[in-house]
C-alpha cells in the first residue's frame, strides 16, 4: 500500500489532523488516513489506540463546520501485528468545509451569513471567490459611496463614462450581441449538451471532469435542462441515459 491523493500515512495524531480531514470532506472522492504508518508505509502502531480513537472522534465532531457526522469512520486495524487507526473520509455535500477555529476564509475574506445561498452561487458558477465581493467593491468605491441606516444599505455604483461610447452604430451593435448572447444557452450547457450528443451515457462525474465544473454544477445545470425540456433521462439513474430533444 502506498500513498495517493485519496490515501495519506500519519506516524502518529497531530494538530493538523482536522485539515487533512477538512481537505477529503471537500474532494469529490474523499479519502483514507491511516494512523500508525510511515511515509514507506510500514507499520509501526499506536499506543493507547482506544483512547486516541475516541480522541479523533471528539475532535471531528467538535472543531469541524459544517458538521461532518456520519461523514466518517474511525476503525482500529490490525497491520504487520500491530495497532493502526485508519480514519475513512467521504465526501462531503455542504461544501466548503472547514476547521472552525481558523475560519471558513483566509487571507480576511468576509463570512457569508446564509450557507446555503453562497453553495448555490458557487455551484452555479456566479462568483469567482466566495467571499470576497466586499473586498473588491471597497477597493474601488469610496464612503460616500454608500448610504446606511437601520433599515437598509444602498450602494451607488457608478460607472466610468469615459469608456462609454454613444454612437448609434456602437449601440445597434451592442444590442444586438446582447439579445444573441442571451438567447444562447450559457457555455457551461452547451458543452454538456455537447458531450450528451456524444455519449448519452456520460455521468455527472464524467461531465464535470469534462467540462471543469464541480458535479454539483453539473447537477444544477442538467436540472436546468430538464425543466426547460432540452434534454430528458430516459431509464434510471443508474443504468439510464441522457437524450438531447433539442439541437442548439
Amino acid at each position: 500500500m502506498t500513498e495517493t491523493n485519496r490515501i495519506e500515512f500519519k506516524l502518529k495524531l497531530t494538530d493538523t489532523l482536522e485539515k487533512e480531514v477538512v481537505a477529503f470532506l471537500n474532494y469529490e472522492n474523499g479519502g483514507i488516513i491511516y494512523i500508525g504508518i510511515n511515509s514507506d508505509g510500514k507499520a509501526v502502531g499506536v499506543e493507547n489506540y482506544d483512547e486516541i480513537q475516541l480522541k479523533i472522534k471528539d475532535r471531528l465532531r467538535h472543531n469541524i463546520e459544517p458538521s461532518c457526522l456520519g461523514l466518517y469512520d474511525v476503525i482500529i486495524e490490525e497491520k504487520e501485528q500491530k495497532n493502526i487507526i485508519k480514519i475513512i473520509v467521504a465526501s462531503g455535500n455542504e461544501t466548503p468545509y472547514y476547521v472552525k477555529k481558523y475560519g471558513m476564509f483566509s487571507k480576511g475574506y468576509s463570512h457569508p451569513v446564509n450557507r446555503q445561498l453562497m453553495r448555490i452561487y458557487k455551484d452555479l458558477e456566479m462568483v469567482e471567490h466566495l467571499g470576497s465581493g466586499m473586498n473588491r467593491i471597497l477597493s474601488f468605491y469610496k464612503k460616500k459611496d454608500f448610504e446606511l441606516n437601520d433599515v437598509y444599505l444602498r450602494v451607488i455604483f457608478f460607472s466610468n463614462t469615459k469608456e462609454i461610447t454613444t454612437t448609434q452604430e456602437t449601440t445597434q451593435e451592442t444590442t444586438q450581441e446582447t439579445t444573441q448572447e442571451t438567447s444562447r444557452v450559457p457555455s457551461t450547457k452547451e458543452k454538456i449538451l455537447h458531450y450528451l450528443r456524444e455519449d448519452p451515457l456520460n455521468t455527472r462525474e464524467s461531465l464535470a471532469k469534462k467540462t471543469g465544473v464541480s458535479a454539483n454544477a453539473i447537477k444544477q445545470h442538467l436540472t436546468q435542462l430538464k425543466e426547460s425540456n432540452i434534454i430528458q433521462r430516459v431509464g434510471s439513474t443508474k443504468s439510464g441515459y441522457w437524450k438531447v430533444l433539442e439541437n442548439e
